[in-house]
Order: C-alpha cells, then structure tokens, then sequence
C-alpha cells in the first residue's frame, strides 16, 4: 500500500505511523481477577450469625446466655464509646463496634449495595489482602474517629470498613494506572505531558471515590455517623498505599503461594476480631 502526503507533512506522518506500530505491541492492562467470593459469603454469613445471636434469633436452640439480653446493652457494653476508648485506653472497642448494628435494617442496609465494593476489592486485592484492608481501615477510621467525637457519643456498625474498602479500589485503581503509564505516548493530543496523564490517573479514581463517599455515606439517617464514614475512606487510601509494595511483592509469587497467602492473611484477620472480643468479654464480665 502507499499513502500520498504532501512533501511538507511526510516526516510528521513517517513519525506517526511509527508511533502507532509501537502502541500496537504494547499491551493493555488488566488487573487479574481473583476467585474470593465463597470466602467473603462465609465472613458475610459469620457477621450474620453474630448479629442474630445479640438479637435473640437462636434463643429457642441455644442454653441461657451470660451476656446481656437487651441488644442495646451490647451497644452500650462493646461499642465504640469516645470517652472509654480515648480516656480510658479500651481500644479493642474500634474492632468490637465494626461487628454491632443497632437493629436489623442497619444490618441489611450494610449487607446490600455498600457490600459491592467489598467484593470488588477482593476480586482485585485477593480474599486475604482485601478483607485484612477492609477491616484494618475500618479499625483504623474508628480510632481516628474518638479523636474528634464527644466524649458522650457511641458508635457502632461495620460501615466505617466498608467505606475503607472503597477507599483502598480508589488506591489500586490510581496505582494501576500510574504503574501502566508508560503504554501512552508521553504527549496526548492537547500536547500535555506525562505528568499531566499520572495527575489524571491519581485524580479520577479519588474524585470517584469521593463521589460515592457523599451519594452513599451520607444518607438521610439521623444517626449516620459522617465522620465515620469519611475517616474510614481516607484511612483506606493510606493503608492500601502503605501496601502497595507488598502487594506487588505478593502477585510475583506462584499460584500456590498466592493461595496460602491469602488464606493465612483471611484467617488473621478473622482471629484478630474473635481474640478482641474475647478480650473484651473477659473485660467487662
């Protein structure tokens, strides 16, 4: 084949048919995807179970329990209460709260379409990493969160680490991108440089995520705890970036080792929340 160009352009479209062979060679990122989705229904369903035994829904099968009978109590007892945490040092309360709901529609409200994010963040991150984040952000959101509460306000639900998980997808996303940012051309066609496409890379996935953060966690409930919601998102982008290293480390190793280490890292996190509240079981009795 031939193309005809004017003599004055032949060096401009040598240049281009150059640059678009070279493109054409290099492939486009996807991140992997990976199988987390029994692992996530079996911590769903652990976090449901939990929640129908404060709630009562087993008392016919189950001998008379020690704990507090009124669900309110618990709130009371495990929540997250800024005065005892802050001033009083109970910081196993920022793990305890995550898995309290005030009554079922919180329950479910947190079950439906926030959970969406957490299985996205395990299809990416792997089961292991994604829940240690979600939970780890969540932890972490709480804590933060004393430092700027009355002294007299309790909090509880596990929103505070789903908002983490959408913090850590914004992360990985902007990583992604800026990891893969040498498939472009170092010029786009407004004639911007690289530097420009890795702010654009940082800033859409962030201002999507804070998007979300104000459709999803503001709501229109009296007791939504905002700055809750707002912590455990920022506290999500900080951890998942302080990890981002290790997770690169953690994708290199075999298909076998990658397995081992997702599950040993799902099983830390599951024992870190049963060693809290035994902890603060023996606590408080």
């Amino acid at each position: 084949p031939r193309i005809y160009v004017p003599a004055l352009y032949e060096k401009t479209a040598v240049r281009e048919i150059r640059e678009f062979e070279q493109e054409r060679h290099i492939p486009v990122f996807v991140p992997p995807v990976r199988k987390s989705m029994g692992g996530v229904f079996v911590f769903l369903f652990l976090l449901f179970v939990w929640h129908g035994f404060r709630f009562g829904w087993f008392a016919p099968l189950l001998p008379s329990s020690p704990f507090p009978a009124e669900p309110g109590a618990w709130s009371r007892a495990f929540g997250l209460d800024m005065y005892r945490t802050r001033e009083l040092h109970e910081w196993w309360r920022t793990v305890t709260a995550l898995s309290l709901h005030a009554d079922d529609s919180h329950l479910f409200s947190n079950l439906g379409f926030r959970l969406l994010f957490l299985f996205a963040l395990c299809r990416r991150a792997g089961l292991g990493l994604g829940l240690a984040l979600t939970v780890c952000a969540g932890i972490a959101g709480n804590a933060c969160n004393t430092l700027f509460k009355n002294p007299g306000v309790v909090s509880i639900g596990f929103s505070t680490a789903l908002f983490g998980a959408v913090g850590s997808l914004c992360a990985l996303a902007a990583a992604d991108i800026v990891r893969h940012q040498n498939r472009f051309s170092h010029w786009d066609n407004s004639g911007r440089g690289l530097g420009f496409q890795i702010v654009k890379g940082l800033g859409m996935p962030l201002a999507a995520g804070l998007a979300l953060l104000g459709i999803l966690g503001g709501g229109g409930e009296v007791r939504t705890d905002y700055s809750a919601h707002i912590l455990g998102f920022c506290c999500g982008i900080v951890l998942t970036s302080v990890v981002l290293p290790l997770e690169k480390r953690l994708f290199s190793l075999s298909e076998q080792k990658q397995k081992r280490t997702q599950s040993v890292l799902f099983l830390l996190t599951l024992t870190g929340i049963c060693l809290a509240w035994a902890y603060a079981l023996i606590t408080i009795s």
